[in-house]
């Protein structure tokens, strides 16, 4: 039976881990709602985009592919691979979800080159710990999260997929859609497909001012980069909202210990008080 005193240290290491989580929580939480407004205010400029690359698609025609590299799908054997991860952990199983999915996309495609690109403290520790040579590796972005991350990602992105011929490129991340819920999602980047609205629509001409390959050579890196953006900040959210969740849990589940620790201290000592007043009692009675 442990001591009141061991107990009491118990009880003291659990509310000062409770004030930590507690604290984390509240920080996870302030940080989402600048994530959730960073979202909403780069989801315009993705439809817009899209807007103008469906557009661009109502004329398409056999040759599009040779428009731009990037409509191009490379016959390959060459796969690359975007991994989006948090920097830190204690955010339940976010971190844990994506690399696993990651790792059954490498395991289903054993004829393949995987190019590997890491993006998170985590998922670069992972694949280091694995024994899997990444391309390029980023960390410590989310922090100062913006778009000269995706600029510079989606640029590193293009080239690869351009000097490699690539037949395909990949993002596995965590896409926010409430703060009780992420959905982990594979989103096909590269080759840059034809949006499926575009199909609908038909007998619409366009006039291109400069000539639509300029257009397209202008348009479509600035897409991908979008999308790899958009990709950055919903991952990040989804991160700070598990972490919230997460902390949310811990700190209910160190007051349930608290109270399960004080009640059984309270039970050792009305234990001890009521020894001692038998010992007492036995001690009185062997006096007379």
């Amino acid at each position: 039976m442990p001591s009141l005193n061991i107990l009491r240290r118990k009880i003291k290491g659990v509310k000062s881990t409770q004030q930590i989580t507690k604290a984390m929580k509240m920080i996870a939480g302030a940080r989402l709602a600048r994530a959730q407004k960073n979202i909403l205010n780069a989801r315009p400029y993705a439809a817009r985009m899209k807007e103008l690359l469906s557009g661009f698609s109502n004329e398409s025609a056999e040759g599009d592919e040779s428009l731009h590299p990037l409509l191009k799908k490379h016959v390959s054997k060459k796969i690359g691979l975007v991994v989006i991860t948090g920097d830190k952990g204690l955010c339940g199983g976010f971190n844990h979800n994506v690399l696993r999915k990651a790792m059954e996309f490498i395991s289903s495609r054993p004829g393949n080159e995987i190019k590997l690109f890491v993006i998170g403290r985590k998922a670069q520790e992972y694949f280091r710990r694995v024994k899997i040579t990444a391309v390029n590796e980023y960390s410590n972005i989310f922090s100062r999260l913006g778009f000269v991350h995706a600029e510079l990602i989606g640029q590193d992105l293009i080239d690869c997929y351009n000097r490699e011929k690539l037949s395909e490129i990949v993002i596995i991340y965590n896409e926010f859609k409430s703060v009780l819920q992420q959905e982990l999602t594979e989103f096909g980047l590269l080759p840059v497909k034809k949006p499926a609205q575009a199909e609908k629509k038909a007998g619409i001409g366009y006039i291109y001012e400069p000539q639509k390959r300029e257009l397209l050579g202008s348009l479509l890196p600035r897409f991908v980069k979008s999308q790899v953006l958009r990709a950055l900040l919903e991952s990040y959210a989804s991160e700070l909202s598990a972490r919230m969740t997460a902390m949310d849990n811990a700190t209910k589940n160190a007051s349930e210990l608290i109270e399960d620790l004080t009640l059984y201290m309270n039970k050792i000592r009305q234990s001890n008080i009521t020894t001692e007043i038998a010992d007492i009692v036995g001690a009185v009675e062997a006096l007379k």
